[in-house]
């Protein structure tokens, strides 16, 4: 608990300024989009709370919306329950230190970026939705795949030299790199679902979509 106060005062100060450096960069958007989306419309108070409900009842209409946001609702409630456990279960289940989670950490940052290159150069020949459910299926392999195995004993021994590398390279560098494949996919869709909006409703809502 000690070092909670000064990880809180590090990361809020890197954040501030990461999101006053984004709000400074973007000071040029104005320019080169010769003003794009310019026009105000009702500011009353009651169009200002209803125009977003309505956006987002029309945005509900387009069936590739709801598949999306119903996977990427069901994708991140498993993230929060395996962030939450993840620390139990990397002490009390695999019997790990808990500086461990710092090693495991920099697998899945190294199977993040790998999957970043890999899914960028993939989704130019094969269709978005595909390497959605193929980056799904494959961290659903991955992720929770070694729990199980260890659970009916078809896993190493904590003694085995395999026990540690093989936990890091699944849970850890693979399976990420199949979840570095849904995140840019999702970004990607709701681009063209955003296209695809402008193009019934003559309106531009990527905020409301994302």
């Amino acid at each position: 608990p000690e070092g909670y106060p000064p990880f809180a005062i590090s990361f809020g100060i890197v954040i501030a300024m990461s999101l006053m450096l984004m709000a400074y960069k973007t000071r040029f958007d104005g320019r080169r989009l010769g003003g794009a989306g310019s026009e105000v419309g009702d500011l009353s108070a009651g169009s200002v709370f209803m125009a977003p409900l309505r956006d987002m009842r029309d945005a509900l209409r387009y069936r590739p919306f709801r598949a999306l946001t119903f996977a990427v609702v069901l994708s991140y409630t498993a993230f929060g329950v395996s962030d939450a456990l993840g620390l139990y279960m990397i002490t009390f289940f695999w019997g790990f230190p808990t500086h461990f989670l710092f090693v495991w950490g920099v697998g899945m940052s190294t199977g993040m970026y790998l999957g970043f290159w890999l899914w960028q150069t993939v989704g130019k020949h094969v269709e978005k939705r595909t390497v959605y459910l193929i980056a799904s299926i494959g961290y659903l392999l991955f992720f929770p795949g070694p729990y199980v195995l260890a659970a009916i004993g078809w896993w190493p021994a904590p003694e085995s030299a395999l026990y540690v590398p093989l936990y890091i390279g699944t849970t850890g560098v693979i399976a990420h790199v199949f979840a570095a494949g849904r995140s840019i996919m999702t970004g990607s869709m709701l681009g063209d679902i955003t296209d695809l909006d402008e193009l019934g409703s003559g309106k531009r809502r990527e905020g409301v979509l994302f």
